[in-house]
């Protein structure tokens, strides 16, 4: 066994219900277990545990490291710096939401799976947890008060008001899940306690105590060793060579070009402004589901055979879902599958936004699922040639640089749909000029928004909602970009030496497997 296949097993003892994704059976027995992990207490087992594996790597001769020791070194080398920032001092925010990520695996839309009655038991038993990790939370956030770092106002807003739609909505209604019968009403009566009333005390403490305490900040800079931080964000998410002033500049130029694309469309239909142009193709779907499953038959049987010589079969389509109501997604993701084959992959749509649009579709599901994310990590799930802690390995700057890297492969049918391929373009790029305009240049809110405006023309929520993601997930937005151009760059250099073989280049891209974009570079390089 690989070395970071030991250090997935061991993070699984720390916390079992990682094991959801994974299915070892030796850990099966504790699927009931789950622990308060923003406590000091076991957050310092995690870093010791890091600790002791990075002397392990470091220990062997350099000679003798495989690929696989690389990427667990370089992994470990980001979590210990980011321990150093004081990251802590903020257990959530309007991205990574703990309490409702909690009722999403309650409907059965995580990775947790209810398979018997045994199963339903064993998660009332994980809910008991859930005060404490609240209590955990609340007491890291006072820390954060003392210490001046605190989530940016506008951005613990956003978490309020999550949470009050939730609580505002009937428990009977916010809980979809299909419980047995014989123990529903104890299930929900768990529900209440352990996950309701510990809410309730989260937005007693974020209206009385926190958000009195936050500012207008919105950047990393305004915290403590920030820009340190940021750059190591960057370097995680994107290559070495990118500093935040080389990324701003090569959004601007990106911005330009394709802006440039769009003003050549405004001229053939006679349209004033981009807002006009956009509005040809701001239609809404009046049947998206039907919509997705017709993109979807035919990127299987026309896009993959060209492009990687292979069809998926039917058992391996993923499944088109609605976003769950209680998720703090507004628009579309995809979920991998279970490690052990169980659980399918989901491209998940919301319906109900009237964000979903015609031309909008054929790129969606390009990215989201073939040959995107889901042919991506498909294809990675199978080779067991490659450590399952590698195969379960999200680097954005790989996974979702490949994801948008295949929407270059979009064949537009009309006119209408390249404009929203443009449009979907500058959105990618602009992301680039926003990120390191908030995190390194220190922008306003204002100022990203009226810059995003003008370009995109989304409506006020949609770009509100764009910017907190931004403000909450420095440096990932701008790796799809990033990761897009790495894959283009590759793909230049292997059909200029092998013309026509774009299959083979496919294929060589899928047997490396999910790196860094820097060991992506470095294994093309040495295997082409």
């Amino acid at each position: 066994m690989e070395l970071c296949d030991k250090f997935l097993h061991d993070c699984i003892k720390l916390n079992p219900s990682m094991n959801d994704v994974y299915r070892f059976k030796e850990y099966e027995h504790l699927r009931h277990v789950m622990t308060d992990s923003f406590s000091d207490k076991e957050k310092d087992k995690f870093i010791k545990l890091l600790r002791t594996y990075k002397k392990r790597v470091l220990s062997k001769d350099i000679k003798k490291r495989s690929k696989y020791d690389e990427i667990l070194l370089d992994d470990i080398k980001i979590y210990l710096d980011e321990e150093s920032y004081d990251n802590d001092y903020i257990p959530f925010d309007a991205l990574n939401n703990f309490p409702l990520s909690m009722l999403t695996e309650i409907n059965g839309d995580g990775f947790y799976q209810f398979t018997d009655l045994a199963s339903y038991v064993d998660f009332m038993n994980r809910l008991q947890t859930i005060p404490l990790m609240c209590e955990s939370m609340i007491k890291m956030c006072q820390k954060g008060i003392k210490k001046k770092i605190v989530l940016s106002k506008r951005v613990a807003f956003e978490l309020l008001s999550q949470y009050q739609a939730f609580l505002k909505t009937p428990l009977e209604v916010s809980v979809t899940l299909k419980i047995p019968k014989q123990i529903k009403e104890l299930f929900l009566y768990h529900v209440q306690i352990y996950l309701v009333r510990p809410l309730q005390k989260l937005v007693i403490f974020l209206q009385d105590e926190y958000i009195c305490k936050c500012d207008d900040s919105i950047s990393l800079s305004g915290v403590k060793n920030g820009s340190s931080l940021y750059r190591g964000l960057l370097k995680e998410n994107t290559l070495d060579e990118f500093t935040p002033q080389r990324l701003h500049k090569l959004g601007l130029v990106e911005v330009k070009r394709i802006h440039g694309l769009l003003k050549v469309f405004q001229k053939y239909y006679k349209k004033n402004s981009l807002e006009e142009l956009f509005s040809l193709v701001d239609v809404k779907d009046k049947d998206p589901f039907k919509s997705i499953q017709k993109i979807l038959k035919d990127l299987n049987e026309e896009m993959l055979p060209t492009l990687f010589g292979e069809s998926l079969t039917k058992e391996d389509m993923p499944l088109v879902k609605k976003v769950p109501k209680e998720s703090n997604i507004h628009f579309a993701y995809y979920m991998h599958p279970s490690y052990d084959g169980k659980k399918k992959g989901s491209f998940y749509i919301n319906t109900e936004s009237n964000q979903v649009r015609k031309y909008e579709l054929l790129t969606l599901c390009i990215h989201e699922c073939l040959p995107g994310h889901h042919y991506q990590l498909l294809k990675h799930l199978r080779d067991e040639s490659i450590p399952l802690y590698v195969r379960s390995q999200n680097n954005t700057g790989y996974i979702e640089g490949w994801a948008t890297y295949c929407e270059n492969y979009v064949n537009p049918k009309s006119k209408k749909d390249y404009i929203f391929k443009l449009r979907y373009e500058l959105h990618r790029a602009l992301r680039l000029v926003v990120d390191t305009g908030i995190h390194h240049y220190k922008w306003s809110f204002q100022k990203c928004y009226d810059y995003m405006k003008q370009y995109l023309h989304y409506t006020q929520s949609h770009i509100e909602n764009e910017l907190i993601r931004y403000i909450c997930d420095p440096g990932q937005g701008l790796a799809y970009k990033v990761g897009e151009l790495t894959f283009l760059k590759l793909r230049d250099i292997y059909l200029d030496k092998y013309p026509g073989k774009i299959i083979d280049y496919h294929k060589l891209i899928m047997d490396i497997g999910p790196c860094s974009l820097d060991m992506l570079i470095k294994e093309f390089l040495s295997r082409y």
